[in-house]
């Protein structure tokens, strides 16, 4: 069976090209929503916590600088000894665990560089242990030996305690960069996809209006136009002015009627051409009948057959008074 499209297909296929596009519209919302919620979940939760921590830890790498020269410069206790203490025993040990949680969520290279500023921090952290074994009461700080020793140890920029000290800065300060651009990266995704639903959704502020005023017209013009011709013919026809051409014809319903009404006008011009010959007295002309219930046609049969026995009958009449 061929495909038919109908009027009620046209006016269907209007409706969802509009419906389609709405729905386009809402699906990619919803998808800029969910992947910017993603994407914001991921800078607060990942980079802003790294990037604090990484900052917390080089001001606690450049603090315990300050401390170990403290130890060496000032020969009685004081409040920085202390801090020292606290800082490699306690505050670093739970840096390293955040930061080792957080590191999960990073990059290779990223992992492998945190990896690397553990390690020098524990190279250090036993660089500082030396000094504070070795300067651990007043006798150490009296001792020449020592001091020679220890003192260009932390002093020195060629010695570990300064060296390690710039090289983990200056990879913390890498790592750091590194996060504020992958921050950076998911911020700009963020700003890119309202953008993008920004232009769909303006686009298709133009695009539904405009789409759906142009299928409406296209749709009522399909369906009007060939009204309005079947219109005119049947005024015609009413008037008793049968079309000289046939109608066009469509796949649809108004299609189904012109069929018809080209049905109905062969059938009358048959009609025409039948009486007309019944008016010039040929009897043995052919007319078929649309179907059973075609009234007309078997009334103009009918008609045909009185006249036919009406001329007969006349007939018989005229010879028999010429015979008398």
């Amino acid at each position: 069976m061929a495909f038919r499209f109908t009027i009620s297909r046209k006016i269907s296929l209007g409706f969802g090209v509009l419906i389609f596009l709405t729905l386009v519209a809402f699906a990619l919302t919803l998808m800029t929503i969910s992947k910017s919620r993603n994407n914001n979940d991921i800078v607060a939760k990942i980079y802003t916590p790294s990037i604090d921590a990484l900052q917390e830890m080089r001001l606690l790498v450049a603090r315990s600088r300050n401390y170990i020269t403290s130890w060496i410069k000032v020969e009685m206790f004081s409040n920085d000894k202390n801090r020292l203490k606290v800082l490699i025993n306690s505050d670093y040990p739970q840096l390293e665990k955040r930061l080792d949680v957080l590191s999960e969520n990073w990059n290779t290279g990223d992992q492998k560089l945190i990896d690397s500023i553990f390690t020098d921090c524990r190279s250090l952290w036993e660089a500082h242990r030396t000094v504070m074994t070795s300067l651990s009461d007043q006798d150490d700080y009296n001792d020449a030996n020592v001091m020679f020793f220890i003192e260009p140890m932390v002093l020195d920029d060629d010695e570990d305690v300064q060296q390690l000290t710039h090289k983990i800065t200056d990879r913390l300060d890498r790592l750091i960069d590194e996060q504020y651009k992958a921050a950076s990266q998911k911020r700009n995704e963020i700003i890119d996809s309202f953008r993008l639903l920004e232009f769909v959704v303006l686009l298709l502020l133009i695009v539904l209006p405009v789409g759906g005023i142009i299928i409406a017209l296209l749709t009522t013009r399909s369906i009007t136009r060939p009204i309005q011709s079947l219109k005119r013919i049947l005024m015609q026809m009413a008037r008793g002015v049968l079309p000289q051409e046939a109608i066009k014809n469509r796949n649809d319903e108004i299609g189904e009627m012109s069929l018809a009404l080209n049905s109905l006008v062969s059938s009358m011009k048959s009609t025409t051409v039948f009486a007309d010959e019944i008016g010039s007295g040929n009897f043995s002309s052919h007319y078929q009948p649309l179907s059973d219930e075609d009234t007309l046609g078997y009334a103009l049969l009918r008609m045909r057959a009185d006249l036919r026995e009406n001329e007969r009958v006349l007939e018989a009449k005229v010879i028999e008074r010429t015979e008398e």
